[in-house]
């Protein structure tokens, strides 16, 4: 659900398959193309990407294979090759640093690179998978394209992120230097690809991200959820995102405390995987029998989240895309949101609110609620 004057701009393009099929010769039939995510998650805003992607392009009939060191998603439309250290690793934090140091393995990058001989084009997510492709591109002639997700990076504070951020630091101008020998960069925003140029001086198209709308629709039962929960009949807000600083968690709550005391029987629930433990812990101490923690949500059973509420609400501090907030409206949501990043670029249906404004976040949701209970028209 994207703002129609933004789509006119023609460094837009509607579809992956769209731009492979331009990318392509007429004299070459493009048959398998490799997707590279280091972490193919349903919790993932770009892994969810990378899965439409697959999907998409698996409906055209391409022979579609998805390379990712870790992966809770399955799928019968495409294959899924998970990359294994030559001794296995137990540890989240030794595995952190093999997919840091993957990029300059030469024995992984022995093993892998012949992997990619029989692609025609390779789309990366991730840039830890840039040397790899590079060197696929060279040898092979294999296309490539970067996914840039504007990804953020030193919100974190813990000690895995910590390390990241150092590490960030000192390879990321490799990185760079090494994308820009590639056949095509994509930005899921135009935010995003502004920011991008602005970074690096590197062009880009906008391919804005995609969502399945025979999943996500206004016509799915809303009940299923309230009753799980035994929410029933009381206005519900809902979160879907990682649970990390960045997103706003916080700021959520604060907002909701707000609301409560103008509609005492509002709920909340907050869908998402917890990255945290210091952050997590903080935020479960403001909680009530009010507000819902919900970790583990199937692809299956999300929509029936969004299906349930009353208003999809973020106080998300920086975004590439927020695909959440399109799932949102999708299902017939209004959704309030701060003004930043590509947000006016995805919301259609609901409010902008400046950022960091907790009382006006807080007053909106308020507004939204009463005028959806009230059988009114959000304005």
């Amino acid at each position: 659900m994207l703002n129609s004057d933004l789509t006119a701009n023609n460094s837009i393009k509607n579809s992956i398959s769209e731009l492979i099929q331009e990318m392509s010769h007429k004299s070459q039939e493009v048959k398998k193309i490799a997707i590279c995510i280091s972490i193919f998650s349903r919790y993932e805003g770009a892994s969810r990407s990378a899965e439409n992607q697959a999907k998409e392009l698996s409906e055209r009939g391409y022979s579609v294979t998805i390379f990712t060191f870790f992966s809770n998603i399955s799928s019968d439309d495409f294959k899924i090759n998970i990359i294994k250290p030559v001794i296995p690793i137990n540890d989240n934090f030794l595995n952190l640093i093999y997919r840091g140091l993957f990029p300059f393995n030469v024995i992984d990058l022995v093993r892998f690179i012949p992997k990619f001989k029989d692609f025609d084009f390779i789309i990366i997510h991730h840039n830890t998978f840039s040397i790899l492709s590079y060197f696929a591109q060279k040898i092979y002639g294999t296309k490539v394209i970067f996914y840039n997700h504007h990804i953020a990076d030193g919100f974190e504070s813990n000690k895995e992120f910590f390390f990241k951020n150092i590490y960030l630091k000192c390879v990321t101008p490799i990185h760079w230097n090494i994308i820009r020998q590639f056949d095509q960069v994509v930005s899921v925003s135009l935010y995003s690809k502004n920011c991008l140029f602005q970074k690096t001086c590197l062009e880009s198209v906008v391919i804005y991200n995609r969502i399945d709308y025979n999943r996500f629709s206004n016509n799915l039962d809303k009940n299923i959820v309230r009753e799980r929960y035994r929410i029933f009949d009381s206005p519900l807000i809902l979160f879907v995102g990682r649970v990390l600083p960045h997103k706003g968690v916080h700021i959520l709550i604060d907002a909701f405390k707000i609301v409560k005391n103008e509609i005492p029987n509002a709920q909340l629930i907050i869908v998402g995987k917890h990255y945290e433990n210091d952050y997590s812990n903080k935020l479960k101490t403001k909680k009530d029998s009010s507000i819902f923690f919900v970790e583990n949500v199937s692809d299956e059973d999300l929509p029936f989240y969004y299906a349930a509420c009353d208003v999809y609400a973020t106080c998300s501090l920086l975004e590439g895309f927020n695909m959440p907030l399109v799932e949102a409206q999708a299902c017939g949501k209004p959704v309030v949101a701060f003004n930043i990043g590509p947000h006016k670029e995805v919301v259609k249906n609901g409010f902008l609110v400046k950022e960091n404004d907790t009382k006006e976040f807080g007053n909106t949701l308020i507004k939204v609620i009463n005028n959806i209970r009230g059988n009114k028209s959000v304005q």
